[in-house]
């Protein structure tokens, strides 16, 4: 098992993975936290990461209906 031990080492190994748009989409994360800042709603964030992934030409889906089974909870 590796240790990583700073932000960079752990970017470089989700790039490693399997998934190709890891990257892209943490990326498009880090664009938007410096523009909008902290103190706003989910929504705010969700609605700037939808339109900085459709920039980027990422597909997505927004906020699907996942199952949920958690200790009897459906």
């Amino acid at each position: 098992m590796r240790l990583l031990t700073t932000e960079a080492q752990r970017h470089g190994e989700i790039e490693d993975g399997k998934d190709p748009t890891t990257s892209p989409t943490i990326g498009a994360a880090i664009e938007i936290h410096p523009h909008l800042g902290a103190g706003f709603l989910e929504s705010a964030y969700e609605e700037c990461l939808c339109h900085e992934l459709h920039l980027r030409g990422l597909d997505f889906k927004r906020q699907m209906v996942l199952p949920l089974l958690y200790k009897g909870l459906k």
